[in-house]
């Protein structure tokens, strides 16, 4: 049987490192009150760590390792069994639908992270339902607010992914852009191959250009 490769050192340092990001950024939004009396509704800046691991790391045993571990450290640190139970519930449906959707060709990450927010908020209902019992119809009206938030909050966590992951490609952190698909990467680089092209026309000295040199007169002889 082959064994799998051992993962580098840079490769545990980043791991690490995403996973303090997630920790710190679910500590944070627990401080901001988005909606006064509704629980379970967060910012879910935590998740533009796993849209990070989605679309950089590429690496689906990663972000899943990632989500069990941020849900587990912060349940254990600040949140609580109970929010561990409800994250955990929302991490897993989150997760698998990004992964799924992700596949859906000219999705966006926004797309993307407007369909985790609203997996994640179906997931917490789904436990909810099972861990306290609430009348049907009080649970289709909670999950209707949280259908709205998940609305919101998956918005602006994917704009924020999307600038972040932008910028780290224009400051050469990361080689290109992975929001952006394959094949506009392949429409971008041609149409700047061909600008270079013509400048390199344009600059080019006029005697190296036979349309431009002077017609030779006949000989009237």
């Amino acid at each position: 049987m082959k064994r799998s490769a051992p993962l580098s050192a840079r490769s545990i340092a980043m791991f690490g490192l995403l996973t303090a990001i997630a920790l710190v950024l679910g500590y944070i939004e627990s401080f901001i009150p988005i909606t006064q009396g509704i629980p379970g509704v967060k910012l879910g800046l935590s998740n533009t760590v796993l849209l990070y691991a989605l679309y950089v790391s590429g690496s689906a045993a990663g972000a899943w390792l990632l989500m069990v571990l941020k849900v587990v450290l912060s349940g254990l640190l600040y949140a609580g069994v109970q929010a561990m139970i409800y994250s955990f519930a929302g991490g897993i449906l989150s997760l698998l639908v990004m992964m799924l959707i992700k596949r859906v060709p000219g999705v966006s990450i926004v797309g993307v992270s407007i369909c985790g927010a609203v997996a994640h908020n179906v997931g917490q209902i789904v436990a909810a339902s099972l861990v306290v019992t609430l009348p049907a119809l009080v649970l289709l009206r909670y999950f209707g607010i949280l259908l709205v938030c998940a609305l919101v909050t998956g918005l602006l966590t994917g704009i924020v992914a999307k600038s972040v992951f932008k910028a780290l490609a224009a400051g050469g952190v990361l080689k290109s852009d992975p929001t952006v698909s394959p094949a506009k990467k392949k429409k971008e680089a041609q149409k700047s191959a061909s600008g270079q092209a013509d400048a390199a026309e344009e600059k080019a000295p006029q005697s190296a250009r036979p349309a431009d040199l002077p017609k030779k007169e006949s000989d009237p002889s």
